[in-house]
C-alpha cells in the first residue's frame, strides 16, 4: 500500500461526526430506539389509562355483585362468620355487605377510588386472615391461590395508581380545579 493510498483510507473525525460514528448502525438504532421511545410515551399513558378503567369496570363489578349476594343472604353469611368465630357477626355481615357492594359501586363509576380500594383491600385482608387462614398461609403459591387474592390485587393497584383519566374523580379534581381558579383561591 502506497503512503497515498493509505492516507486515503484513513477518516478524521469531523465536528458532524463525533469520532467517526455518523453513519455508525449502532448510532442510527441508538437514535431510532430513543425516537421510538418518545412516542411510546403517550401510547403507554393510554394503555395505563385502559388498565385502570378495565380494573374498575371488573372489579368494581365483581365486588358489586357479591356484595349484593351477600345482602339478600345475610342470614347465611352471618351463620358463616358464625362458624369463624368473628364477634358480631350478624353486624360483621351486615358491613362487609355492604362494603363490597357500595364499594363495588364507587369502583365502577370512579369515585373515591383510593379511599374505596383501600377500604376493599382491608375487607380482603380480613377474609385472607380468617375465612381462608387455614390455606391462605401455607406458602406463597398458597396465598395466591386464594379467591380474595385477585380482589386484593387489583384494590391495591387502584390505590396506588389511582382511577385513571376516565373516572369521576378526574371529573371532580378539575371541577374543583376550575372553581379554584375562578375564585381565586390556593389549590394544589
Amino acid at each position: 500500500m502506497t503512503a497515498h493510498t493509505a492516507a486515503s483510507h484513513s477518516h478524521q473525525p469531523t465536528q458532524r461526526e463525533p469520532h467517526g460514528q455518523a453513519d455508525s448502525p449502532m448510532l442510527r438504532m441508538q437514535q431510532t430506539m430513543l425516537a421510538w421511545v418518545a412516542k411510546l410515551g403517550p401510547a403507554e399513558r393510554v394503555a395505563q389509562n385502559g388498565m385502570l378503567l378495565a380494573l374498575r369496570l371488573i372489579y368494581g363489578w365483581f365486588f358489586a355483585t357479591t356484595g349484593w349476594g351477600k345482602l339478600n343472604n345475610l342470614e347465611g353469611v352471618t351463620g358463616f362468620f358464625e362458624s369463624l368465630g368473628l364477634p358480631a357477626p350478624g353486624m360483621m355481615a351486615a358491613l362487609t355487605a355492604t362494603t363490597e357492594l357500595v364499594g363495588g359501586v364507587l369502583l365502577l363509576v370512579g369515585f373515591g377510588t383510593r379511599i374505596t380500594s383501600a377500604v376493599l383491600a382491608f375487607v380482603m385482608l380480613v377474609a385472607l386472615g380468617t375465612a381462608h387462614a387455614d390455606e391462605a398461609f401455607a406458602g406463597l403459591e398458597a396465598f395466591t391461590e386464594q379467591a380474595p387474592y385477585p380482589f386484593l390485587l387489583a384494590t391495591l393497584l387502584l390505590v396506588a395508581f389511582g382511577p385513571g383519566r376516565i373516572a369521576l374523580d378526574r371529573f371532580m379534581h378539575a371541577k374543583a380545579r376550575a372553581c379554584r381558579v375562578a375564585w381565586g383561591t390556593p389549590g394544589d
